[in-house]
């Protein structure tokens, strides 16, 4: 038998599933109780939610890497003081990232790219 906490939370994860970027601020959040210590001043101090050893943290639906935190996480929004903060910064961050794929995808002609390839060739083909 269920407990209602526990049916709680699987309703609480299946909402969060139909909004990507609510489920990763989520994910994120909770692995930050365990691994950080505010104030987070600039994008190194991501680094405390790498898993052991890597340059990324596996929140189960996806890879968040620090090369995506440095790209796509301002420092506009630094420092982030406690957690509210970064729930709130890091769906900035998340929404900020999916326009700047819209604006590369339009620019660059809508071409399907590897990850580590850049967003598109210099005016002119250079």
């Amino acid at each position: 038998m269920k407990t209602a906490s526990s049916s709680a939370e699987e309703l609480y994860l299946k909402v969060l599933a139909l909004n990507e970027d609510l489920l990763t601020v989520a994910r994120l959040a909770m692995l930050a109780r365990e691994r950080v210590k505010y104030p987070l001043t600039d994008c190194d101090s991501f680094r405390c939610l790498a898993d052991a050893g890597a340059d990324s943290c596996d929140l189960g639906h996806l890879r968040l890497t620090m090369g995506q935190a440095v790209r796509y996480f301002p420092a506009a929004l630094f420092p982030v003081a406690n957690e509210d903060e970064l729930i709130r910064k890091v769906l900035i961050a998340l929404s900020w990232g999916r326009k700047c794929h819209r604006v590369e995808a339009q620019v660059c002609g809508d071409t399907i790219r590897m990850p580590d390839e850049p967003a598109c060739a210099a005016p002119g083909g250079a």
